[in-house]
């Protein structure tokens, strides 16, 4: 079945136009069985695994499944949930055998697949959910990598991992970033992304953004300054000549970056301006939202931590109204990198790295991260 969206940011899920607002426990609670259509779970299996360390009571179970039932009757045409007597509870899912005619218009999908790039390229994560969450209203239905993208945009990073019918290979570029954002190690997650361009069955965009930014802004937070020196001018003759307008901003960012580490405060002032320049003809929002924390670092490289924080966090802010989940935590890998820099911050980095470890738990990466590490093992 597709439609149910699940946004675990706010504990709610989306079906069409119908939105559903769930207490953390009812949303835990309504995604395992989501996850295990058809499987039966007991009283005591779903206490072991929704409340491991406390003792609550089997009513507790009983008494969150009448809540859950309550909310989701708008979606009881799609989705129920099903006493079995004596044994649990299981979720049953109904199939939908009633087409939208214009599922067949492929001047639409042509369109549609137009429409979805364009908002990628802007950023506009809200834009891209609605089309996401609408697909049966609309008539479309996004392929399977436009799907993948839109887990990992809205920090459904479970959903992304688990997806049926989906390989290794079109999931790689993804578990590859989470990697980066859950390993302390960033050395390691430097070795995976450069293992996988060896491998063939990786599809070009992705070896495309692997090869020409990925390492490169790896390269650069793990302070391989000469090797990024090199890749960085590679870079940059592939991606201006190549006209490749979506990598041009992040690529500009990246070398601020490298500047930044080598204190060459005369070219971090003409990379700031050429940026502030290409953001006019590019309004992309989640480079401003980057391009905010960069400025919060130059603050704290001028001896500004007020101003950096003010940065920082107008940067973080948006990334959150731009829907992009990624971009928090490529940005507070950053952070801490360059607050390695500066010994007068020890607060600072305290602070983010705390943050750092808040949104893994909360985006449920800390609990994934053995599963992504295994398959990075097996197939890398």
């Amino acid at each position: 079945m597709r439609g149910i969206s699940f946004q675990s940011d706010l504990f709610q899920i989306s079906y069409a136009s119908e939105k559903i607002k769930l207490l953390p426990k009812e949303y835990e609670l309504f995604q395992l069985l989501y996850q295990h259509p058809a499987r039966i779970f007991s009283r005591r299996a779903l206490l072991d695994r929704l409340w491991p360390m406390s003792d609550p009571v089997d009513r507790t179970v009983d008494d969150h499944i009448y809540r859950l039932r309550k909310k989701l009757a708008p979606l009881s045409d799609v989705v129920t949930i099903r006493t079995v007597r004596g044994q649990g509870y299981v979720l049953d899912q109904q199939s939908s055998s009633e087409s939208n005619p214009l599922s067949e218009d492929l001047e639409l999908a042509d369109n549609v697949g137009k429409l979805f790039r364009k908002y990628h390229l802007y950023g506009q994560g809200d834009a891209l959910r609605l089309m996401s969450e609408n697909q049966s209203v609309f008539g479309v239905e996004l392929d399977a990598s436009s799907q993948l993208y839109l887990y990992f945009m809205n920090g459904d990073f479970e959903n992304l991992l688990h997806v049926e019918h989906i390989d290794f290979w079109e999931k790689c570029y993804y578990l590859l970033h989470l990697h980066f954002y859950a390993c302390k190690d960033t050395e390691k997650s430097l070795s995976y992304f450069t293992k996988a361009l060896n491998y063939d069955q990786l599809p070009h965009q992705h070896k495309l953004e692997i090869r020409l930014l990925n390492r490169l802004s790896l390269l650069i937070l793990t302070k391989n300054l000469d090797e990024a020196a090199v890749l960085l001018e590679e870079s940059k003759e592939k991606i201006i000549d190549g006209d490749l307008e979506g990598f041009v901003l992040i690529l500009y960012l990246m070398e601020l970056g490298f500047v930044f580490l080598q204190q060459n405060e005369t070219a971090i002032e003409i990379g700031i301006a050429r940026i502030e320049s290409e953001l006019i003809k590019r309004p992309f929002s989640r480079e401003k939202a980057l391009f905010s924390i960069m400025q919060g670092m130059y603050q704290l490289y001028k001896g500004n931590p007020a101003s950096a924080q003010e940065s920082i966090a107008d940067g973080f802010a948006q990334f959150r109204k731009a829907k992009y989940v990624p971009g928090i935590f490529q940005s507070l890998k950053v952070i801490i990198t360059f607050l390695e820099e500066y010994d007068d911050y020890p607060e600072l980095q305290a602070y983010y790295a705390t943050q750092l470890e808040q949104y893994k738990e909360n985006f449920r990466l800390t609990q994934l991260y053995p599963y992504i590490s295994r398959e990075l093992v097996k197939h890398l």
